[in-house]
């Protein structure tokens, strides 16, 4: 049960941004290890100097083989993948100057947190007075100047995530690229170096591409995220547009908690019926009438409905089975008919929900989204 919910103003509200020219661009880019069902498949994205852009999948969704390929640590078996215009097929990892942090952070544990940190300025040859000037820049990033003679062992596991972002980031490299690197972190803690990292993120201006499954980091994160499923990508967009508006079924229920209704189009195209729960009024879809959709409303979208009248809004009534606290709000967990309904409301309007109580509740036509009827044509539900 996801608690992923955005902590953004509508996405209506969002203003419209210009997108800067291609920086490093992956074009139909195809993976094998030698199954008849490649791990990446077709992959085509765009990602502009200086973004943030996540790629979000479950685990075996293509997103690791995806960073390993721009890593250089894997060859695409087709399809080109290049930054700055130059291409980086065939070129060893050591030689693409992208910083790497990988989710056990990789640190040398016989070394100093300074030392892990100057390692690869050391390998580049770089001269000794300016190695100790970038790798106390590089501890000062991260807060951590004051643990330079530590060894890993001597630091907690967020410390170890700090310098190997450190190390990542000290020759100062075109692209940094991290690969789950707060997996490891209990929830407070990764909660704050998700702030952290979007920080020193705005602060340097790098470009870094996040790996991850958690729809949490993702949201508060990301300039962009891509979707990942069954090794394609799904959708790319802002975290607004992911959440709001859903390109695909596999979005909708992917990224945070969604109700999702198969209707067919009515006459006139501004309701649409199920056969369990009758007819709601939608916002204008431009369909014709009987064509099959679905309708995705998010649990935090309903209000309670004791006054409300039939025209004023959608109704539904359920019948309560649970609910989950999340101390600012409860998930009520219910049905309408043999429909599995979820429903987010604050704790002010939560009191005296019990399991057995008819709950009715009602939402907006324009607070929902209808889900492109082409979903049903998607490579990913072949």
């Amino acid at each position: 049960m996801s608690e992923v919910q955005p902590r953004v103003r509508d996405a209506d509200d969002a203003p419209a941004c210009t997108r800067a020219p291609d920086y490093l661009e992956l074009k139909d880019v195809t993976k094998r290890y030698g199954g008849t069902v490649p791990a990446v498949n077709g992959v085509s994205l765009s990602i502009t100097k200086g973004e943030f852009i996540t790629l979000l999948g479950p685990s075996g969704s293509g997103k690791t083989s995806t960073l390993m390929m721009i890593a250089g640590f894997e060859e695409p078996t087709s399809g080109e993948i290049t930054l700055g215009g130059r291409s980086l097929l065939g070129i060893a990892p050591h030689r693409r100057n992208l910083g790497m942090v990988f989710q056990n952070y990789a640190l040398f544990p016989h070394m100093s947190a300074a030392d892990n940190v100057a390692f690869p300025l050391r390998m580049r040859g770089v001269a000794r007075d300016e190695i100790a000037r970038r790798t106390d820049a590089a501890l000062a990033s991260v807060g951590l100047q004051a643990f330079a003679r530590r060894h890993p062992r001597e630091m907690s596991g967020g410390q170890q995530q700090r310098i190997a972002l450190a190390r990542a980031l000290v020759f100062e490299p075109d692209v940094l690229l991290l690969d789950e690197p707060l997996g490891a972190l209990d929830k407070s803690l990764r909660e704050q170096m998700q702030l952290e990292l979007k920080r020193l993120h705005q602060r340097l201006g790098i470009t870094t591409i996040f790996v991850t499954h958690d729809q949490g980091e993702a949201m508060t994160m990301s300039d962009r995220i891509a979707v990942f499923n069954r090794g394609r990508i799904e959708q790319v967009g802002t975290p607004l547009e992911i959440y709001h508006r859903p390109a695909t079924r596999f979005v909708a229920g992917f990224i945070g908690d969604s109700n999702i209704f198969d209707l067919a189009i009515g006459e006139g195209g501004a309701t649409a019926v199920s056969e369990m729960l009758g007819s709601f009024r939608i916002a204008p879809s431009g369909l014709a009438a009987g064509t099959r959709v679905r309708l995705m409303v998010r649990p935090e979208t309903f209000t309670i409905a004791a006054n409300a009248r039939p025209g004023e809004a959608n109704l539904l009534e359920i019948a309560v089975e649970g609910s989950v606290h999340y101390g600012d709000s409860l998930l009520v967990l219910g049905r309408a008919g043999d429909i599995e309904i979820r429903v987010r409301l604050p704790n002010v309007q939560a009191s005296g929900i019990e399991p057995g109580r008819t709950l009715r509740v009602s939402w907006q036509p324009e607070h929902a989204w209808l889900l492109p009827p082409e979903i049903e044509k998607s490579p990913a539900f072949d």
